[in-house]
């Protein structure tokens, strides 16, 4: 029977790729800031039929500059850590869901929903929110594939996000579990797949981002 490394032992290893996946994110980032630039600068715009796809790739930009500026700052783990899951899921459900204004516009509610679910640190809530918002673009993804080619190759970026937002909730669950990061041998190889998935979705948006632009 072979043995599995300890978590001692993996724990260097994981530094190490946390370090590398870092970079890798911040200049896959910085390059999709400059390709939303240039489609602004070429006067062309993203397909509004297709919102969630800027709303995503506007969130993982602020997010991460959220994160690097707390973290320069100092501030208390726990803000940078309930910003994505407060506000993520009900972005997606107001760009899927939300097509009419009900008395205020979808993007202010959506923003609502986030803040109070951030301020509050509202666990469940945010889980039933994030169910919702994956079964919304796993179902996005599933209509377009049944269009014509190009929405097809569109549909690719849905499932991408679904899976990324699952992997992200994946994140909440086990802190909810009262998992400890640091102890668990599984979690550490949970957390490398998570790293895997946020950077595959972050080069599925930039392989098919010129889908979504129009003229």
């Amino acid at each position: 029977m072979i043995a599995l490394p300890s978590v001692r032992q993996i724990l260097p290893c994981l530094h190490s790729i946390n370090e590398l996946y870092h970079i890798v994110e911040n200049i896959l980032l910085t390059l999709l800031i400059i390709r939303f630039f240039w489609v602004v600068s070429q006067g062309k715009r993203f397909s509004k039929d297709h919102g969630l796809v800027v709303i995503f790739s506007a969130f993982l930009v602020v997010n991460s500059v959220l994160y690097e500026g707390l973290t320069a700052l100092q501030i208390p783990p726990n803000f940078k850590y309930y910003f994505m899951h407060a506000f993520l899921p009900p972005m997606v459900i107001s760009s899927l869901a939300i097509k009419k204004q009900v008395g205020i516009p979808p993007i202010i509610m959506a923003l609502l929903v986030g803040a109070i679910n951030f301020y509050f640190e509202l666990d469940v809530v945010i889980l039933f929110l994030y169910y919702v918002a994956i079964w919304l673009a796993l179902r996005q993804g599933y209509r377009m594939s049944k269009q014509r080619s190009t929405e097809l190759s569109r549909s690719v970026v849905y499932v991408a996000i679904a899976i990324d937002m699952f992997a992200t909730m994946i994140i909440l669950v086990l802190r909810v579990m009262d998992f400890n990061w640091q102890e668990s041998q599984l979690i550490q190889y949970v957390h490398y797949l998570r790293l895997t998935i946020f950077l595959t979705t972050l080069i599925t948006l930039h392989v098919k981002l010129r889908r979504f632009i129009v003229a």
